[in-house]
Formats: C-alpha cells, sequence, structure tokens
C-alpha cells in the first residue's frame, strides 16, 4: 500500500480531481483534457506459453482532442497516457496518487462513440516475443533476468524488493518465447509477483504468505465497506494426496589453493545451493551422510501422516597419479522427497478415494524449499483458496498485491490479497471493486 492520508482522514470531506499527463519518450505534456476514465485492473495470469497484460485504461476523449495525426496526444505511436488522482482537505492538504503509464493501443475512431484504450507497461513484454524458448543465464538473479527480459530498457526501469533483488534464478528453468510469461515465472522462482508499480516501472513484490499483516482494515462502521461475498469456488475434487519431490544430478569440482585447507577452498556464500552445501560436508566429512540441512518441522494437521526422505550420492575423486590439491571432482545426483495423506475427515481415502497432487521442484536444488512446500499444501491442501469480491469506497492507496482485512459481516472478518480492482478515477462516489484471494478468515 502506498502512503497517503489515514483512512479517518479519508473519511472526511474530500475533494477529487484528477489530472491527465501524456508522455512521449522523455517528454512530458502535463494536464491534457479528459472527459472520463475508467482503470480495470485484471488478474495477471498465462497459459503456460502466453499472457495478457492485466491493467488497461478507458479514456474518453473531447472531440477536439481525438487524435488526428501521428504526434497527437492521444495517438497510438509510443504515447503513455498517466493519470493521477488528486485528493486535498478544507484545510489545504493534498496527496498526489499518480497510477503509473499506460501505452495508449487503441487511438477513438470516432471520438462521439470509441474511447481510446491504454495497457500497462506489462503489454510492452507481450509485443516483443524473443526469437526462441530460452533459460536463465548461470548465476543470473531476479534483479539481472528481469533487466535482460526487458525490451524497453532505455525507457522503463525494473524495479525489484531489496531482500530478493539477489536471489539467483536456477539457470535449468525452461522458459517460453513470451517474456511476460518469463518474467512472471521468473519472479514466482523468487517468491514474487510481478506488476507495473505507480511509478511507471516493472515491479516484482513479495507474494504474502497465509500470516501477513493487514496494510488496512475496512470495517462495517468505516462506511468503506459496500459489500463482500466470497466467490464460486473452482469444481473439480480437491487432492488429498500430495507428493513434493526434487531429484537431480551434476559436477563439482575444485582445486585446493595453495596454502588454503579444504574449509577455505570450498568457502560458500549466499548463492551456494543447499545441494552444494551438502557435497563440500560430504567431502570435509569424510563419509558418507545425509545431506547436512536444516531441519524443519511440519505444521500439525489432524489426520494427516507424512514421510520424507532426502538422500545424496557424491563420490569424491581425483584423478590417478593426482597430487592431494589438484583436480578434485565428483558426478552427484540427490533425491528429496515428501509424501502426505490425509486419513481424517471427509478426505479419508477409504471413503473419497486418492486425488493425487505432484509438485516438481528439481530446478530448486534446495531440501527446504521442498519442505517448504509441503508445509503449504499440509496447510492449505484440502481447501480451495477462496476468493472474495469485494466493493468498497475508493481508497487510492491501494495497489495489486496488498493485503487488506474486510469486515463482509458485523463480526466477520477475512484477510485477502488483491488480486484485481477497478474503479472510475473520475467518479469518486462510485465504489471500486476488489477481487481478492483470502489468506485467512475470523
Amino acid at each position: 500500500m502506498r502512503p497517503g492520508p489515514t483512512l479517518e482522514e479519508l473519511s472526511r470531506p474530500l475533494r477529487w480531481g484528477m489530472r491527465m499527463d501524456i508522455k512521449y519518450g522523455t517528454e512530458w505534456v502535463r494536464d491534457v483534457p479528459c472527459s472520463g476514465c475508467s482503470l480495470d485492473w485484471g488478474e495477471l495470469t498465462h497459459s503456460g506459453t502466453s499472457a495478457s497484460a492485466p491493467a488497461q485504461l478507458r479514456i474518453s476523449v473531447p472531440n477536439e482532442w481525438a487524435p488526428q495525426w501521428e504526434g497527437a496526444y492521444y495517438a497510438a505511436y509510443g504515447q503513455k497516457a498517466c493519470p493521477t488522482v488528486i485528493l486535498s482537505d478544507e484545510e489545504g492538504h493534498k496527496w498526489e496518487f499518480p497510477y503509473g503509464h499506460f501505452r495508449i493501443v487503441e487511438p477513438s475512431q470516432t471520438p462521439e462513440s470509441s474511447p481510446v484504450t491504454a495497457k500497462d507497461l506489462l503489454h510492452d513484454l507481450v509485443e516483443n516475443p524473443l526469437p526462441w524458448p530460452h533459460s536463465p543465464n548461470l548465476g543470473g538473479t531476479l534483479r539481472t533476468e528481469m533487466q535482460r527480459l526487458n525490451p524497453n530498457w532505455e525507457t522503463t526501469g525494473v524495479r525489484v524488493p531489496a531482500s530478493r533483488g539477489g536471489y539467483q534464478i536456477p539457470s535449468t528453468l525452461q522458459l517460453p518465447t513470451d517474456r511476460l510469461v518469463s518474467m512472471m515465472e521468473i519472479a514466482k522462482a523468487a517468491g514474487c509477483g510481478l506488476r507495473m508499480s505507480w511509478r511507471g516501472e516493472i515491479e516484482a513484490y513479495p507474494l504474502p504468505s497465509p500470516g501477513s499483516s493487514a496494510a488496512e482494515y475496512y470495517s462495517w462502521d468505516s462506511g468503506f465497506v459496500v459489500a463482500a461475498v466470497p466467490a464460486e469456488a473452482p469444481s473439480g475434487r480437491i487432492p488429498n494426496r500430495y507428493n513434493v519431490l526434487a531429484k537431480g544430478s551434476g559436477k563439482r569440482s575444485f582445486t585446493l589453493v595453495q596454502g588454503k585447507g579444504y574449509t577455505e577452498s570450498l568457502k560458500t556464500d549466499e548463492k551456494t545451493s543447499e545441494v552444494d552445501m551438502a557435497i563440500n560436508n560430504r567431502f570435509l566429512e569424510k563419509q558418507r551422510v545425509f545431506p547436512s540441512l536444516p531441519r524443519q518441522e511440519f505444521e500439525h494437521q489432524e489426520g494427516l501422516t507424512y514421510d520424507w526422505g532426502r538422500y545424496l550420492w557424491t563420490p569424491w575423486r581425483r584423478p590417478e597419479g593426482g597430487s592431494k590439491r589438484d583436480g578434485w571432482e565428483t558426478d552427484y545426483s540427490y533425491d528429496f522427497w515428501v509424501r502426505m495423506q490425509y486419513w481424517g475427515g471427509w478426505y479419508n481415502p477409504r471413503t473419497y478415494g486418492r486425488v493425487t497432487k505432484n509438485t516438481d521442484l528439481s530446478s530448486d536444488k534446495s531440501w527446504s524449499k521442498v519442505v517448504e512446500e509441503a508445509n503449504h499444501w499440509a496447510q492449505f491442501g484440502r481447501d480451495r483458496t477462496r476468493t472474495w469480491r469485494i466493493q468498497l469506497a475508493p481508497d487510492p492507496r491501494l495497489e495489486i498485491g496488498d493485503v487488506i482485512a474486510v469486515e463482509h459481516k458485523p463480526g466477520h472478518w477475512c484477510v485477502v490479497t488483491i488480486l484485481s480492482m477497478s474503479l472510475d478515477l473520475m467518479k469518486p462516489g462510485e465504489p471500486m471493486t476488489i477481487t481478492g484471494a483470502e489468506l485467512r478468515r475470523s
């Protein structure tokens, strides 16, 4: 949630206005007339090989400002529409809320009936597919890979959370030609979602967890809640059995540095995978052991049974005739797995049958990731991720990915992360509509 007035301040009498600016390259034209502007920010999804930009503006343009040539303000030759909502109170306080940059893709053909349509900057990724499928660069991080995939790096920046920017993306990840799908998968690998920021950048943001704190609480008494109802759950049978697996193999080699011991030669950093760490430990301990990796406990769930295993085969060797310092190498393989089965309640396999969901995390080289994923299914596997359709009085502070709490009926709350939202930027009397994925309920 971006900074702005408090909920109490938003509840007071405020003047609501909107300014439309046009950006062309690095040049700005301020306060271009428009007679209407609505924002529809849909949920970002993909089919595996293609996706579409989720956010679009529909702008009503006065007849005299309808585009008549390529350089017109509302033409579709690279022009970007940049709306800003402006709030002010009776005491002279003023707040501005930019809503990002939207590239105009469809100018009005008949100004009387056809509005201008503009899409957010993720659309630039859709329009510029790569010539062939690809994988992340070896050693590539969330920041460098997003920069690599950004087709308009000269004018459009990328933003990543400070805590995730250096996260190394597995080079084994298989990605399609679609840049948007590729960037979504890279962000997902680092535990992030993707959106256009209000600054006009392509932004990765940390995905919330079930325990994430709400940035704002909307109660019935606040006057902001118009309606909050659960959406219809998807059809189909819910899995009651989960397999989380990670298998892989590789090669590691090193040479002892003159004057340094094994420990110094095998020194690790934040980019070292857990498999690499286990190989190092295996070599230093001079014995066959399970990977020396962090042990994590599973969330307790009634009626749940699980078993797990972690194996690593790593025969360190050096070429015949070599010294103790030269040519240490290993061909390794690893096998991590967690299997879970619900036996209680309505999901007992003796009556329900077995409905299995498999998750392959082989590209992560991480036992802790396997356990983290298994913990997730232990806690949420039997429940559909419920979505909510929420109508609130307009709050311009909200962004995609924000976590908010809504009192859907007196005394009952749901905490959701925002997946989509729509609002009329020039009609503050109309509620904004939000679709949110439920994190928890009370």
